[in-house]
């Protein structure tokens, strides 16, 4: 067993490309019109890559990216990621059989801007209205085979879209039955609250 202790463990380096950093690279697209957007209204209001689903022509639909995660053993793990939706749209992030449901607000204000500090960066992007970012995180159970990570857009009109980004893999405590190497680049990110 590895024990990280009272430590949470990153995993993330067994999602590839887990911020189109290498446009769809590693991601299987279904449906999809939407691309890499690069601009400032990134979660952090600087020109980063992330994904964008929705925005099709043909209205009512959906998008949907999925990769699989494979190599980890069993136990829990905690899937989060960055993500924000046109009023209207539906975007959901799914793991091993959970899921969770962004916000819909649009293009201004959302939870990252909601949730700073007066001086932090999150609070200062479009002229102090935010972006519409959320974060989202969902606690899951493995046996130790693949699972599949997906982020799904359904949409009633042309004019809808969704936006994620900056997908994590963490973990707390133990894992059984695993040795470093198939842990990859495991990193102690931080101290969990005591």
């Amino acid at each position: 067993a590895v024990a990280v202790g009272n430590r949470v463990a990153s995993l993330t380096a067994f999602i590839t490309n887990p911020s189109a950093d290498q446009n769809w690279t590693g991601w299987r697209v279904s449906n999809t019109s939407g691309g890499i957007g690069n601009n400032n209204s990134s979660h952090n209001g600087q020109n980063i890559n992330y994904f964008t689903l929705g925005g099709s022509s043909s209205g009512r639909r959906t998008d949907s990216m999925t990769q699989t995660i494979s190599g980890l053993p069993a136990g829990t793990y905690v899937l989060t990621a960055l993500g924000r939706a046109a009023t209207g749209a539906e975007l959901t992030m799914t793991v091993n059989g959970y899921s969770a449901i962004f916000p819909a607000t649009g293009g201004t204000g959302g939870e990252l801007w909601e949730n700073a500090e007066e001086d932090e960066q999150e609070r200062m992007v479009n002229d102090g209205q935010g972006y519409g970012w959320s974060q989202r995180s969902i606690t899951f159970v493995t046996d130790g085979s693949p699972f599949d990570i997906s982020a799904k857009v359904s949409t009633t009109d042309a004019t809808q879209w969704a936006d994620i980004d900056a997908f994590t893999l963490t973990v707390n405590g133990v894992i059984d039955n695993v040795n470093a190497l198939q842990l990859k680049d495991v990193q102690l990110a931080a101290e969990a609250p005591s």
